[in-house]
């Protein structure tokens, strides 16, 4: 449906009135309204343009009611262009405008959707493979070479298959140099709470020769003086759940009675999320042989502060390559 002119009004100026308002003298005008065809209501800012010779001359916005009013340059013919957004777009009109005369129109508009251009949109997914995740891990190990100097190795892995602890797993990575830095589930970690770790209880450990090469959260640390390290880290068994920082508000159990003295302010609040005790716990959870390896098979010990070194400034990196 197209809009068309509802009414056209010709007001011609009486001399008498010209006389009174001089600044009218020979102004030729066409007002009017835009309405919407099927309420009749006024349209507001639909754009009115009188074209002069296919170019528009002059071009007004309509007010909240659809009103508008345009000068004419003089009399003659015009084409008068009315748009609106939602509208359907219809040809110019053509009015005519005799010399010191005021035309009064009224526009319909038909409503229309908009037909807008096809939009693709495009989502942008960040490559898992720099990420310190298990998935992270997982999507480096789909695209690690078998050899090599970096490695991601599985628990399915032949370098596993005889290994007792992550320190035997290391045995198998050539070039590691004396510095190395560690990670547990992507975050960072000291020796003493990784290399132990059976491997019974590992998804995988990755080893990256040189941190230059290694993924983008294992790069930016320092090992001593030195910012060249080699990285080892380790992936736990996603049924153990992994290490987490306990709450300081959290009960946390005695554990002096289990052999490691001291008091609680000398150990962080650590707690073992998974189904072993962390090879760190044997200092507090002996073997009933007295040597100090804890019984793998006992409950899984939670909420226990586990005894952690004092703070040095190599402690996040090992300087005396695999330990012995």
């Amino acid at each position: 449906m197209t809009g068309g002119w509802t009414r056209v009004r010709r007001t011609g100026w009486l001399l008498a009135a010209l006389a009174v308002f001089p600044w009218q003298v020979a102004a030729q005008s066409v007002t009017g309204r835009v309405v919407d065809a099927e309420s009749r209501a006024g349209v507001p800012s639909a754009q009115v343009a009188l074209l002069v010779g296919g170019e528009v001359h002059t071009s007004v916005e309509t007010d909240a009611d659809g009103w508008f009013t345009l000068r004419a340059p003089g009399s003659g013919d015009f084409l008068l262009r009315t748009r609106a957004l939602g509208y359907a777009e219809r040809a110019a009109d053509s009015v005519r405008v005799e010399p010191r005369e005021m035309l009064e129109v009224e526009v319909e508009l038909a409503r229309q959707a908009i037909a807008l251009d096809p939009i693709t949109v495009t989502g942008r997914r960040e490559d898992p493979r720099h990420a310190p995740t298990f998935e992270g891990f997982l999507a480096r190990r789909a695209v690690a070479r078998p050899v090599g100097g970096d490695r991601v190795v599985l628990s399915t892995d032949h370098e596993m298959a005889a290994a007792m602890s992550v320190r035997d797993v290391m045995r198998w990575f050539s070039g590691i140099r004396d510095c190395i830095i560690y990670f547990v589930e992507g975050r960072p970690a000291t020796d003493w709470e990784v290399t132990e770790i059976p491997v019974d209880f590992l998804e995988g450990v990755e080893f990256y020769r040189d941190n230059l090469t290694a993924p983008l959260p294992y790069r930016g640390e320092f090992c001593g003086r030195s910012n060249v390290y080699s990285v080892i880290a380790v992936w736990l068994k996603r049924s153990s759940g992994g290490w987490s920082q306990r709450n300081p508000d959290d009960h946390i159990p005695d554990i002096d009675q289990a052999g490691a003295g001291g008091s609680h302010e000398d150990f962080p609040r650590w707690t073992c999320l998974g189904s072993f005790p962390p090879p760190d716990l044997r200092a507090v959870s002996r073997g009933g042989d007295g040597t100090g390896v804890p019984e793998l098979g006992r409950a899984p010990v939670r909420g226990g502060r586990l005894p952690r070194p004092p703070r040095r400034a190599a402690d996040r990196g090992h300087r005396a390559g695999i330990p012995a």
